[in-house]
């Protein structure tokens, strides 16, 4: 590198030092489909409208698009100029919703919270990937139908007192599924793989497969049926 190019490099890194975070509001429609990546902060909360907050140096700092109800916010610090902005803020964001979407994809080391929406029934898809985590708390509620795939890392833990009518869950590489014993799962269906884990202690049943060091703890009460284990996997009563 010669002096020039050391020069560019280091202004531009005293540039980004003196950066300071902004706030950008979004009215927007309603949110059936969330995507999170790139390792943005992320919060959901319920409320009376629809309102998107980002906070970032810039508005250049991450790519938001919303169409046919689906949003999708992207950090676009990446490659060698992510190496360079180690001084500047994280990308993170606040959406409130009147209404909690149906399907939330998270992934690139992204963290995603979201206080209870689910006062009455609903469904939720849920994807987190690749080192993010997703984390439902506050107060008590219901889900119907809950899909949850998570894999390399990734962890996703319900601390909130829901009941869960079905949960069709799916963890591999590593990744880690746990709800607090107040969360009853009245059915679970379950493919735990490649040292990938799961405590669902509060469920009343359950059915499955766990393989290549999978595992999976329930309680003594909960009732297993069509339950597959091999390559030191283990589904059992461990809570």
């Amino acid at each position: 590198m010669n002096k020039l190019h050391f020069f560019i490099l280091l202004s531009v890194a005293c540039w980004a030092q003196g950066l300071k975070a902004e706030v950008f509001t979004y009215p927007i429609g309603d949110v059936e489909t969330l995507e999170i990546t790139g390792g943005i902060e992320f919060n959901i909360v319920c409320g009376e409208v629809n309102q998107l907050d980002i906070s970032a140096d810039t508005e250049d700092a991450f790519i938001m698009s919303l169409t046919d109800k689906n949003l999708k916010i992207k950090s676009s610090k990446e490659g060698f100029w992510n190496l360079l902005s180690s001084n500047i803020s994280p990308v993170s964001a606040e959406l409130m919703v009147t209404r909690p979407p149906q399907t939330i994809d998270v992934s690139a080391g992204s963290e995603v919270e979201m206080p209870n929406c689910y006062k009455n029934q609903g469904n939720l898809d849920l994807a987190v990937h690749a080192g993010s985590s997703f984390t439902i708390k506050g107060e008590a509620g219901s889900i119907d139908r809950l899909e949850v795939d998570i894999s390399s890392g990734s962890e996703v833990g319900i601390t909130a007192s829901l009941e869960i009518n079905h949960l069709n869950l799916e963890a591999s590489s590593g990744a880690e599924f746990n709800t607090r014993k107040s969360v009853v799962i009245n059915n679970a269906s379950v493919k735990i793989s490649s040292g990938a884990s799961a405590e669902i202690c509060g469920t009343l049943a359950i059915s499955g497969r766990a393989s290549s060091g999978g595992e999976v703890n329930v309680s003594e009460a909960a009732k297993l049926s069509d339950i597959r284990t091999n390559s030191g996997g283990s589904i059992e009563p461990n809570c």
